[in-house]
């Protein structure tokens, strides 16, 4: 029972982690108007799951292939922070698609 209980505590924590990073990363194409919402969420979430996947392969070829555009302009650190924390809700939802 305690068990349950830590890897649902642990899962928790993992999942908002997870979400931070996602509306951090999707951030950033949604304050330079490249993307819409959504769209920068699913890209953020997609990054994360090929990070994942590479991490485990033994052969490194999927590290290879990941390829993240650097940002083509610069935009303040409060209109990121502002619109990661209006993108929380949506990168909470996409935290739980990484869950095996």
């Amino acid at each position: 029972m305690g068990s349950d209980i830590s890897l649902c505590y642990a899962n928790e924590e993992y999942l908002e982690r997870c979400a931070v990073e996602i509306a951090g990363r999707a951030a950033m194409p949604v304050a330079l108007h490249k993307m819409e919402r959504m769209e920068a969420i699913r890209a953020a979430t997609e990054e994360i799951r090929q990070e994942n996947a590479a991490h485990y392969d033994v052969t490194g070829v999927l590290g290879t292939m990941i390829d993240v555009a650097p940002p083509s302009k610069t935009v303040s650190q409060a209109q990121i922070k502002a619109i990661q924390e209006e993108l929380i809700d949506l990168a909470r939802d996409a935290a739980e698609t990484l869950l095996p």
